[in-house]
């Protein structure tokens, strides 16, 4: 899968980014919805789109509203007051990931959990 990955921590998009090619995935990696946006604007196509914060649900609001994104997977990740970001999540038909997550949440909501042997402690994440 060709995954988008919206994250304004360099040290966790490298991680997520090293968890999606461990399992096999693409990752193109961003760190702002701005470029995620200029990205889309240019009709690149992505299977799943992972993006964090404010940010992340106002990206999630654009990509419902246009009709060649609308149906693009999307998970959106936040370490902050979880009950806005479910609300928008539930509203939105996307996943909610709270930080800190572990490898296997990650790669269930991206499919990609079974049979994966992935080369890193399921729990790296959790130290973030």
């Amino acid at each position: 899968m060709r995954i988008l990955v919206v994250e304004d921590d360099d040290m966790v998009r490298n991680l997520v980014e090293e968890v999606l090619h461990e399992a096999r995935h693409t990752a193109v990696l961003v760190s702002n919805g701005q470029e995620a946006g200029e990205l889309l604007d240019r009709g690149e196509k992505f299977d799943h789109i992972i993006s964090a914060g404010m940010n992340g649900a106002e990206l999630l609001r654009r990509v419902r509203g246009d009709s060649q994104t609308a149906g693009v997977p999307f998970i959106l990740m936040s370490g902050a007051d979880t009950a806005p970001f479910k609300e928008v999540c539930a509203r939105y038909s996307a996943e909610f990931l709270a930080k800190p997550f572990s490898i296997d949440g990650l790669l269930a909501l991206v499919g990609a959990g079974e049979g994966v042997e992935v080369g890193v402690a399921p729990d790296i994440l959790d130290l973030l």
